[in-house]
């Protein structure tokens, strides 16, 4: 079953405020500004595909996620389809600038990304690597990204969720 990552997001317009749901974080346009949850994974109904920010469904019908009982949700002959999120051990709690931390068995969890590797100019980590995990405030893990810096396109993202929920799993089992 594919998963797929979707934020619920408050917008911010000229003169109005709308919450929903989205496969891009807030304030990604020059349109509008907001604040959204950091994004949770997501299963897609079995036949729905992502392709590029757009789900489909298994007649390769564009799918609207829709706002359900405070859940995302797509429309289906009337009826809602709520999504169902992946089951983790840990929650995204907040987001600041080029980072994010989760909380892991009551432990904060960092990940921040943007790191110089190799002879690149800037600032390095301990690990050489594009994306540091700081775990309690002291470096834990680094990777990189194979499939390029670009851009969060769907390839990248798609990476960077496998080897982070790797970590993550992993750092759910340690013992304190």
């Amino acid at each position: 079953m594919a998963t797929v990552r979707i934020y619920k997001v408050t917008t911010i317009n000229a003169d109005q405020q709308e919450d929903g749901y989205s496969l891009s974080p807030a304030g990604n346009n020059n349109l509008s500004y907001g604040s959204s949850d950091g994004g949770y994974n997501y299963h897609l109904p079995e036949g729905y595909k992502l392709e590029g920010k757009m789900i489909f469904d298994a007649n390769n019908t564009y799918a609207h996620i829709l706002s359900h009982e405070g859940q995302p949700a797509f429309c289906v002959g009337g009826q809602y389809l709520p999504l169902t999120k992946v089951n983790s051990d840990w929650d995204w709690y907040a987001q600041d600038g080029d980072s994010e931390t989760y909380k892991v068995n009551n432990h904060d969890v960092k990940v921040s990304w943007g790191y110089a590797t190799g002879s690149e100019l800037g600032q390095h980590n301990a690990y050489d690597s594009f994306i540091l995990i700081e775990l309690d405030g002291e470096s834990y893990a680094g990777f990189n990204i194979e499939s390029g810096r670009e851009g969060w396109d769907d390839e990248f993202t798609a990476e960077y969720l496998q080897k982070l929920n790797i970590i993550l799993e992993q750092i759910s089992k340690l013992e304190y």
